[in-house]
């Protein structure tokens, strides 16, 4: 429906679009919103307003990397993504990419400390990983005439046992290594009985043993447990849902490190601190779902884009846009890059654009860019505007609201 209502007036050299610290759960408008769904629409949306052979670079969570690698984007060269598991800089469980609008060459790499060694984001790399998700009464396919008995409910913290029930469908039996979404390690189970319902998962294993490794490991393997504090990941034993499958005969007491992983010294070093200067306003964050990016994360990002593309920011024609630009995080650093590498800065900004939904951000974003320099206002009031980044017509003909965004309120409108 966004892309429906878009009209796209400007075509860029690079975009950036991210929304995976716009966290307001109720608040779904471009620039906010908590889910990945909006994620994947920010990046495709933002995709689409690349030049030919453009890059989009984002900062987003890591729900993102099957659509990059295995759906919407499958055949777009995804130059590299980042697990970030390197660096510590605040709690979100994110990583960052860059995308070319160009058919793929080569196979993407996997950057980001020790999570590079472990994740993977091909299912056929990974143990086999079974996930039900849903209340235990919202279950459907059990009934008091069901001819096929199984686990209902793994032991937790109400229950110490199995509970069981029936169902009309026919479950899958065999040994596995079974546990609660909701990380109870009371649920951590071996067993080859029929499992369904709840929020349960399973790894189905061959044998008894396996599975029975399997569980040793994920409670007592100390480089997974570093793994999953460096991802952010919520629950321990959720994570093993996409790490790099290994042989489990190698596992004896669960500590040893599976040597298909190749882990080397440098990996278990810790993660490199940046630091974040960022001071939350919470009436933003719980209106509007602002958070901003640090400005040495964002430094990161484009040192890596300036790998990707050497000239990046030598080229004074080249266009950078961010859709979702906040105070200016991003179009401050470029803006600083561009300069460093000998362009003028009324250059510069001429080929620097943003919008923006928070008007106060919109403002900051100008002062921020400008920084005193007054006599370059006219071009950042042109540049940097307020609009939906979803619905705007991308034309920065200083107009209020583009019919499409017109459109767009009184479709979405629930006054």
């Amino acid at each position: 429906m966004y892309l429906t209502l878009l009209e796209t007036i400007m075509n860029f050299n690079f975009m950036t679009s991210n929304p995976a610290f716009n966290i307001a759960e109720t608040n779904n408008k471009a620039g906010t919103g908590g889910n990945t769904t909006l994620y994947r629409t920010a990046t495709r949306h933002a995709f689409d307003l690349l030049e030919p052979n453009g890059l989009l670079l984002n900062i987003t969570l890591k729900g993102i990397i099957p659509d990059l690698l295995e759906k919407h984007f499958a055949k777009n060269q995804t130059h590299l993504i980042n697990l970030m598991d390197d660096v510590d800089v605040w709690d979100y469980n994110t990583c960052y990419f860059i995308i070319e609008k160009d058919q793929k060459t080569f196979q993407t790499p996997i950057q980001g400390g020790l999570a590079s060694k472990i994740f993977s984001p091909y299912e056929s790399d990974c143990f086999p990983f079974v996930y039900y998700s849903g209340s235990n009464n919202g279950m459907k396919g059990f009934s008091l005439q069901g001819a096929n008995r199984v686990i209902r409910k793994l032991p937790g913290k109400n229950n110490d046992t199995y509970e069981y029930d029936y169902t009309d469908i026919e479950v899958d039996s065999g040994w596995k290594f079974a546990f609660n979404v909701m990380e109870s390690k009371k649920s951590y189970s071996v067993t080859d009985e029929p499992i369904r319902g709840g929020t349960i998962c399973y790894i189905p294993t061959d044998t008894k043993e396996q599975a029975e490794k399997l569980k040793l490991f994920v409670e007592n393997n100390e480089v997974y447990a570093e793994y999953i504090k460096r991802a952010k990941i919520k629950y321990h034993a959720f994570g093993i849902r996409n790490v790099k499958k290994f042989d489990l005969s190698q596992i004896k007491t669960g500590k040893e490190i599976p040597a298909e992983w190749n882990i080397a010294n440098a990996d278990l070093q810790d993660s490199k601190t940046l630091y974040n200067e960022i001071i939350e306003d919470r009436t933003k964050v719980k209106e509007q779902g602002q958070v901003y990016t640090p400005k040495a994360l964002v430094d990161k990002t484009l040192e890596d884009l300036e790998v990707v593309r050497q000239d990046a920011f030598s080229n004074p024609t080249y266009t950078f846009c961010d859709s979702m630009c906040g105070n200016g995080k991003f179009l401050v650093s470029i803006l600083e890059k561009k300069m460093a590498n000998g362009i003028d800065k009324k250059t510069a900004l001429e080929t620097i654009y943003g919008v923006e939904l928070d008007p106060k951000s919109v403002e900051e974003c100008k002062d921020n860019l400008l920084a005193g320099d007054e006599s370059l206002r006219h071009t950042v009031e042109k540049n940097i505007v307020c609009h939906n980044a979803l619905t705007y017509d991308y034309s920065f003909n200083s107009t209020n609201q583009t019919e499409a965004e017109a459109r767009f309120e009184s479709l979405f409108s629930f006054d």
